[in-house]
């Protein structure tokens, strides 16, 4: 059992409350297990905390459990998105609604044991503003690990990572880098990203990965691939210099196949070849890149017309817990 360590002079106070931020998804089968072992982690030691559950558009009996707990115990606020914004912004909405001196996100399929929060907070009272967990091995299917391991290595490229820091959604953030982190409203968010750069002394901790408790995942390859370019695009120029460099490179194989061909039969080119040839090379490779400026642009004017990149539908809180 992970033993929480008061923190020592020389560090940062160690917080006197904390909330849990829940993201869920079509969760009403499993997100009530999750709460319970939050619940006994934060009763058994007895420490002040809130948990933070955010419905995101589920379209099961998601809201109708959230609503349940919210009633049934203490230190709950639910909230229930109007519609699906992803994990990402579902996360911020809950960072925002959050009142605790620091704040420990968590997926709500058990796959982050919330025993080991105990781990996550024994780090952050040596000082540490961030804390990600970090698994030494995943419970999870190839197809999905595969994914979600490509995306940790563009996301330690993409935002200039130390080689032993990495990032997940199991983590605790300090309420001042919370604060920092929701100054500005971001239309495509990745919280990871967000924590490290507002970090002043970001951190691992280890932690056991569990197997999901969910019949089948709600984050599908193509969920994975969009995050990763969100964490691309939105964090790095990474894409459009690795597109750029491409296009050079193309440009100049055209050019010394054309000079090839000039030298070794002069008089033997087709006069189609050697004009259509490098020219579709060249176009595909423009049409390619002007593709991926268009989503720099439109990724742009999202964020510069913003308001929010979420809407609440409706917030239920415990009797305990003052708006």
């Amino acid at each position: 059992m992970s033993r929480v360590e008061p923190a020592g002079s020389s560090h940062a106070a160690a917080p006197s409350s904390y909330s849990v931020v829940i993201p869920v998804f079509n969760g009403a089968d499993v997100v009530s297990a999750t709460v319970d072992g939050c619940v006994a982690f934060f009763e058994g030691r007895g420490l002040r905390h809130e948990i933070v559950l955010v419905d995101d558009g589920s379209t099961d009996r998601t809201w109708e459990v959230l609503t349940q707990l919210a009633a049934q115990r203490p230190h709950m606020v639910a909230v229930r998105l109007v519609k699906n914004a992803g994990q990402q912004i579902a996360t911020l909405c809950g960072l925002r609604v959050a009142a605790g001196d620091a704040i420990i996100t968590m997926d709500d399929d058990l796959q982050h044991d919330p025993a080991a929060i105990g781990d996550l907070i024994a780090k952050a009272n040596e000082g540490h503003d961030v804390v990600f967990a970090r698994f030494p091995a995943k419970r999870q299917a190839l197809w999905r690990r595969l994914p979600s391991d490509v995306v940790n290595r563009l996301n330690r490229r993409a935002l200039g990572l130390p080689a032993d820091l990495a990032t997940s959604s199991f983590r605790l953030i300090r309420r001042d880098v919370a604060m920092r982190m929701l100054e500005r409203e971001i239309a495509r968010p990745y919280v990871s990203g967000l924590a490290v750069r507002f970090a002043r002394r970001p951190a691992n901790a280890l932690v056991e990965h569990h197997a999901t408790a969910r019949a089948r995942s709600t984050y599908s390859a193509a969920g994975l691939a969009g995050l990763a370019a969100t964490m691309l695009i939105g964090n790095s120029a990474i894409p459009l210099r690795i597109v750029a460099g491409a296009g050079l490179l193309v440009a100049l194989a055209s050019l010394l196949a054309a000079l090839a061909m000039i030298v070794a039969a002069p008089r033997n080119i087709p006069d189609w070849a050697a004009i259509v040839i490098p020219l579709a090379l060249l176009n595909g490779i423009t049409i390619f890149l002007l593709g991926l400026l268009g989503e720099y642009v439109v990724r742009l004017m999202a964020q510069v017309t913003l308001l929010r990149p979420y809407e609440v539908a409706e917030v239920v809180r415990s009797p305990d817990q003052a708006p």
